[in-house]
């Protein structure tokens, strides 16, 4: 909904757009929103807070072109302290959607071309929605670091490098081991 100043209103704590006039519109349209996402899950256990930033939504022939650069954080546990520290986090991603309703007749759209089965496509709902939850989620986790550290200030053990000396003289039997195989 764009209003008669050319603005569309701000995304707060929401994740759909309902995108039926931007599909009536010529290819190229846009809609851009700010988005800004007080709390959003990732996992179980795992939630982002306070993600900011711009949604850009572009009209494609039969798909919306969806394209997002967030900032924010997410609560995460050090791998050496074991004490949960903030983590901030920077996304951007593009994601297109694929048309599954035409707007004009209501009825199902067909893809012209073959879709790999290996390759999740996101897709506009029946309502015409365009949910960016899931590609946030996706890109956000992709984003977190693998060994989450609290920094160089952390009260617990060095970190080691790969390829050290092993640390203990009791886990040298192990390492014969592997060495034994073929």
């Amino acid at each position: 909904m764009v209003s008669s100043d050319g603005r569309v209103p701000d995304l707060i704590n929401e994740t759909a757009v309902n995108v039926v006039a931007l599909l009536k519109e010529p290819v190229g349209s846009k809609r851009v929103y700010a988005m800004r996402l007080d709390a959003f899950p990732l996992a179980d256990d795992l939630q982002a807070a306070r993600l900011s930033g711009e949604v850009r939504l572009t009209k494609l022939r039969d798909e919306i072109l969806g394209a997002a650069a967030l900032e924010g954080q997410v609560h995460l546990e050090c791998v050496r302290c074991l004490r949960m520290y903030v983590q901030d986090v920077t996304v951007q991603f593009e994601e297109e959607y694929r048309q599954t309703v035409d707007v004009w007749t209501g009825a199902g759209v067909q893809t012209e071309e073959p879709v790999e089965v290996d390759v999740e496509r996101f897709a506009i709902s029946p309502d015409h929605e365009v949910d960016l939850a899931e590609a946030i989620r996706q890109h956000l986790l992709l984003a977190l670091p693998m060994r989450p550290d609290c920094g160089d200030v952390c009260p617990g053990p060095d970190a080691v490098e790969a390829g050290e000396e092993p640390v203990d003289d009791r886990l040298a039997a192990l390492a014969a081991l592997l060495e034994e195989q073929p």
